[in-house]
């Protein structure tokens, strides 16, 4: 996330649509600034893949998944775009207190659609389609790259094991000379 200290109306490009929102602005197809009203003077420029990850969490949250790692940023966006949003969407927040977690999914789920951003202009696709149950995908996609990385893992540690009994067995070796 890159924080700019002024807010330049004149790099819009009317060509590009984007979501209908006060606080964000569309400055070009890869990128989205957030605007906070209480800081005028500073804006948060957003790549689309950042927005697509808080879609992903925040419909992660909705399904009743647990809190793992959060989105760079989310908190804040999720924030003002909440307090700004005229339509009935809403992200998921969520705060600790007392060591207490505490989620909050008022307002309808968010519709990735509305950002008018092309799935090709993420650099990544872990689901195609938000508008159906792609959480089942991402968890699949997740899991198979997770069972992918420990079958790795292991590999690398049984041929570490078998490079330290071999290191032992030449110690050994050199000890009885």
């Amino acid at each position: 996330m890159i924080t700019f200290t002024t807010t330049d109306a004149t790099n819009l490009n009317p060509s590009i649509l984007g979501i209908d929102h006060s606080c964000l602005v569309r400055k070009s197809e890869r990128i989205y600034h957030l605007l906070d009203h209480e800081h005028p003077d500073e804006e948060i420029a957003l790549d689309v893949g950042q927005i697509k990850e808080f879609v992903l969490f925040d419909r992660h949250l909705r399904l009743g998944g647990k809190l793992r790692a959060v989105p760079a940023g989310y908190k804040l966006f999720a924030t003002l775009f909440n307090a700004h949003h005229l339509g009935p969407e809403r992200f998921t927040t969520f705060d600790i207190a007392n060591g207490m977690l505490r989620i909050t999914t008022d307002g309808e789920g968010i519709v990735w659609n509305h950002f008018m951003i092309e799935d090709s202009l993420v650099g990544w696709n872990r689901i195609n389609d938000l508008s159906t149950s792609g959480v089942e995908g991402f968890v699949v996609v997740n899991s198979d790259r997770a069972a992918s990385q420990k079958k790795a893992i292991e590999n690398m540690v049984a041929t570490m094991k078998e490079r330290i009994k071999f290191l032992h067995s030449l110690n050994a070796f050199y000890n009885a000379k």
